[in-house]
């Protein structure tokens, strides 16, 4: 038997390195030291984590890894094969290689880095909930300097933009007719999926708890997004709550229906939740100002839209070398210069992994869905790994530093470790 009491409140004692991952993922920028590389408070966290767990494994000490939660871990490291075989494949198809090109492992250390921090230091559902609402609260504080930079108010924006984000300075200062938020970012796109989750989660909560202070948050985190101008981001928040209220509440209200168990409860629940979100999106397309939603109104029609069809256009410069090798990529092959950037990550990863590293790839991220019962995290993380595959088409979540820990930190909350069994049957 385990003291449920006293093992829930030492695990909540150890949140503190988790909260401070969370806080420095959205709020502090990239640190630049003169010609250094930038790189990431996060980011040394992660690198210090890793040196005391190499030498307990040295020590022989326990480290909290087993075989239950060591599958997805392994998996994403021989995700390194793929990167090393495509880069072999592309030096023998004449592509310059690059050391550079080698930092597509480091990616995976970080990502990987976090995921176990979070993984190891979690302890039960309750240590869950606090991670997401701390997620949350910081998220809000990323909104109100959204908002700042959004009116640039005390004209702040001259102070500080210019260093975290030097192409979208233009965008907020001098009065700007249609400025994008990009908080604590380096654009509007990458920005906008953070108040994107914000809004995922508070939705999920507040369907969870019924607490209404949820509803609230999440309209907050709406006019986050809008404030970007980010079709994109947009889009990635509307197929995330919508796949987390089917997920949430209609897959198991049909199978209970279909079994002729008829919960009245959930079924006011589900009229209630489909009435709401139907009643916020005509208000976004029909009240609010346009100067949030023209964007949106233009992208409805993706056929006359420029921005879109220039994306199409620039996609064939990066399709010509993903036909050049279509099985295994040609690597990062960082030493080819392009005349336009790709923006589209699938796309990207076809190009340097070709068809069998994409697959894999999708198939790691998947993995955790398939191995866990169901459960609120694992529809919260399911609901904005399909927003991400979204998102994705016009542009980069995977490549981002701030987006994709964020994205590592909900995969580790997928229940699969042997502790949360014990806990529970105690």
């Amino acid at each position: 038997m385990i003291d449920r009491h006293n093992y829930e409140k030492h695990s909540s004692s150890n949140l503190w390195m988790i909260y401070i991952i969370v806080f420095s993922i959205i709020l502090i920028p990239d640190i630049r030291i003169t010609s250094l590389p930038a790189f990431r408070v996060e980011q040394v966290i992660v690198v210090i984590c890793a040196i005391f767990l190499y030498m307990k494994l040295m020590l022989r000490k326990k480290t909290g890894i087993n075989r239950q939660n060591i599958r997805f871990p392994v998996l994403y490291l021989s995700f390194s094969f793929f990167i090393i075989l495509s880069i072999l494949v592309g030096s023998i198809k004449g592509i310059k290689v690059l050391p550079s090109d080698f930092f597509e492992l480091y990616k995976i250390f970080i990502y990987l880095g976090i995921y176990l921090i979070i993984l190891l230091t979690i302890k039960n559902e309750k240590d869950k909930l606090k991670i997401l609402k701390f997620t949350i609260f910081i998220l809000l504080i990323s909104v109100a300097i959204a908002t700042q930079q959004y009116f640039n108010l005390f004209n702040l924006n001259e102070k500080y933009v210019q260093i975290i984000a030097p192409t979208q300075f233009r965008t907020l200062v001098n009065n700007y007719p249609f400025p994008r938020v990009i908080g604590m970012t380096s654009n509007p796109n990458e920005y906008a999926v953070m108040p994107g989750i914000g809004a995922i989660l508070s939705w999920g909560l507040y369907l969870k708890t019924k607490e209404k202070k949820n509803i609230l948050y999440m309209m907050v985190f709406i006019v986050g997004v809008l404030m970007t101008l980010s079709r994109s981001g947009f889009l990635f928040m509307s197929v995330g709550i919508i796949m987390f209220t089917f997920l949430y509440l209609f897959s198991s209200n049909i199978s209970n229906f279909l079994k002729g168990n008829i919960n009245l409860k959930a079924v006011k629940v589900v009229i209630f939740s489909v009435v709401f979100l139907i009643t916020i999106g005509t208000i976004i397309f029909n009240f609010l100002p346009q100067e949030l939603t023209w964007r949106l109104m233009r992208g409805i029609n993706i056929g006359t839209d420029s921005s879109f069809q220039a994306r199409l256009s620039n996609w064939e410069e990066h399709i010509v070398h993903f036909k050049s090798s279509p099985i295994f990529g040609l690597g990062p092959a960082k030493s080819i210069e392009y005349e336009h950037s790709v923006d589209n990550e699938w796309l990207l990863f076809l190009k340097r992994y070709g068809i069998v590293g994409t697959i894999y790839i999708v198939f790691i991220f998947i993995f955790p869905v398939i191995k866990s019962k169901r459960s609120f995290f694992k529809y919260l993380y399911l609901s904005i790994l399909i927003g991400s595959a979204i998102y994705m088409i016009p542009s980069i979540i995977y490549n981002c530093f701030q987006i994709m820990p964020l994205i590592m930190i909900l995969a580790a909350l997928v229940p699969d470790s042997k502790i949360i069994k014990k806990i529970n049957s105690s």
